[in-house]
């Protein structure tokens, strides 16, 4: 694997204009790169994130496969069968209509193209159907290792259901977002994994059946997340961050426009 250097990295305005507004960073790790800005994720930068574990507590990221329930977007409902053995002396289980983006997932650069028939570096519908560029496959055998950096938005905004409306499309500024960074008083590194909490999942687990219900209908869900704006994406760019997970449905603010 080719490990690049940050060095030759243009800021986000430095950027080749895209043909259909914003800026292109397609072809900066070579013309058949699938892997976009994990590339960051080197061997130095990973040894050195490991190098800052200090306790060895473990937090689990992922939500129980039923989680959101209903799905959002009134995905498939997955069905969990335990199998064993007449004398129970062994068990295997099997998960059907099991939708990999009904709970927590890492959504590939195929999932979402920047226009009819163009992903990331210029895949085609017929490449990622073929499974050659940008599917997670591509992700899963180089892995995912590096530093994480916590940003409580969910804080610095005074607290879901109280501070603001997790249910509602309140769009966190890049501005926002730095501010609350700079509370946390952290800095940025290459390849940092930005882990936001915006309170999304914890409002939305208190919440009754009716509310659920009424979230999951086709064209129903509104939700906190980060600004859609050339301002955000100038901001992550030049911070380097090779990956944003988060607590609410789509990682940006939904609706998406």
């Amino acid at each position: 694997m080719t490990e690049p250097s940050t060095d030759r990295l243009p800021d986000y305005d430095d950027l080749p204009r895209a043909a259909r507004g914003g800026r292109s960073a397609w072809g900066l790790f070579g013309p058949r790169d699938s892997a976009g800005l994990l590339n960051l994720q080197t061997s130095d930068r990973i040894a050195a994130a490991g190098r800052l574990i200090r306790s060895g507590e473990t937090y689990s990221l992922n939500t129980p496969t039923d989680i959101p329930g209903p799905p959002l977007f009134r995905r498939g409902e997955v069905r969990h069968t335990v199998i064993g053995s007449a004398g129970r002396a062994f068990f295997d289980d099997r998960l059907d209509n099991y939708y990999p983006q009904g709970s927590s997932q890492w959504d590939s650069l195929a999932h979402i193209g920047y226009d009819a028939d163009q992903f990331y570096n210029g895949a085609t519908s017929d490449d990622i159907t073929a499974g050659t560029r940008n599917t997670i496959d591509h992700w899963a055998r180089r892995g995912i290792a590096g530093r994480a950096v916590l940003i409580d938005i969910d804080a610095a905004l005074g607290g879901a259901g109280e501070g603001f409306d997790p249910a509602s499309p309140r769009a966190i500024t890049a501005t926002e977002l730095d501010a609350a960074r700079a509370a946390a008083g952290v800095q940025w590194q290459d390849g940092d994994v930005l882990l936001l909490h915006t309170g999304f999942l914890g409002w939305y687990l208190r919440q009754e059946t009716g509310v659920r219900e009424a979230m999951a209908e086709p064209g129903a869900l509104r939700a906190i997340g980060l600004a859609h704006d050339e301002e955000m994406a100038r901001y992550l760019w030049n911070a380097h961050v090779a990956a944003v997970v988060s607590d609410n449905p789509s990682v940006e603010v939904w609706p998406a426009v």
